[in-house]
C-alpha cells in the first residue's frame, strides 16, 4: 500500500482559491450595500416632493369666489365662471406636487381662462409628456396655451412642437426647450419668465435655447 502525499503546491493553491472566493465575496457585498444605498437614495427623492404652501393648498380646498375646482385623478381644473378666454394647460416641475401651483392657476382662473395643472405619475413630466392630449381631446372647441415649470416646461414644448395645430402658445417659467421641443420655425407664440435671483436654472443653457 502507497500513501498518498499532499504536496505543498496543492496546499497553497486551495488557500489562494480560499483567498480569491473571499475576495470576490467582499466586493460583491460592497456592490450590494452601494446598490441598496443608491435605490434608498432614488427613491428618497422620488417620494419626497415640494409640497403647496397652506395658501395654495386652502385655494385647492376652499377657491375664491367665481372659481369652481375640480380635483380628478388626471389633473386639478380651475374653472371660472364664464369661459371666454384661452385656457391653459400645465405641466408641473420635477418632484413638485401639483398643488403647489394653485394660487397661480387661481388667479388666471379669476381673468376668465380655464386651468388644468396636469398630474404626473411620481410629480415627473417625463412619466406622462402626452398628458395634455386627454385635455384637448375633452374640449375640441376650446383654444389652449400650454407651458410649464422647470422640467415641466421641456416636456411641454415637446408637445407643442408636435400638436401645433391644437396649441395657440408656449410658455415657460424657469424653464427652456430642449432639441425635441424646438419652437423656432413653429410660428407659435411663446412667453418666458425667469427670476433674477433663480440659483437653480442653468443660465447658460437658457439663454443657448432662446433662439
Amino acid at each position: 500500500m502507497f500513501k498518498r502525499k499532499t504536496s505543498g503546491f496543492g496546499s497553497y493553491g486551495g488557500t489562494r482559491r480560499k483567498s480569491r472566493v473571499r475576495t470576490i465575496g467582499k466586493i460583491l457585498l460592497v456592490i450590494l450595500i452601494l446598490l441598496v444605498i443608491a435605490t434608498g437614495a432614488a427613491a428618497w427623492y422620488v417620494l419626497t416632493p415640494y409640497g403647496p404652501t397652506p395658501q395654495a393648498q386652502q385655494a385647492v380646498n376652499t377657491p375664491e369666489q367665481g372659481v369652481t375646482v375640480k380635483n380628478t385623478e388626471q389633473w386639478i381644473e380651475f374653472a371660472p365662471a364664464k369661459t371666454s378666454k384661452v385656457g391653459i394647460i400645465f405641466y408641473q416641475g420635477a418632484r413638485v406636487k401639483p398643488e403647489a401651483y394653485s394660487l397661480m392657476a387661481q388667479d388666471l382662473a379669476k381673468a376668465g381662462h380655464p386651468v388644468y395643472i396636469v398630474k404626473m405619475p411620481f410629480n415627473f413630466a417625463f412619466f406622462k409628456p402626452d398628458a395634455a392630449q386627454a385635455i384637448l381631446d375633452s374640449h375640441p372647441n376650446q383654444k389652449f396655451v400650454i407651458g410649464g415649470h422647470s422640467l415641466g416646461g421641456v416636456f411641454a414644448s415637446r408637445y407643442a412642437a408636435q400638436h401645433i395645430d391644437r396649441i395657440a402658445g408656449v410658455f415657460f417659467l424657469a424653464s427652456y426647450p430642449d432639441s425635441n421641443g424646438n419652437l423656432g420655425n413653429s410660428g407659435l407664440p411663446v412667453l418666458s419668465i425667469t427670476a433674477s435671483n433663480d440659483g437653480v436654472l442653468q443660465r447658460d443653457k437658457y439663454e443657448a435655447a432662446r433662439n
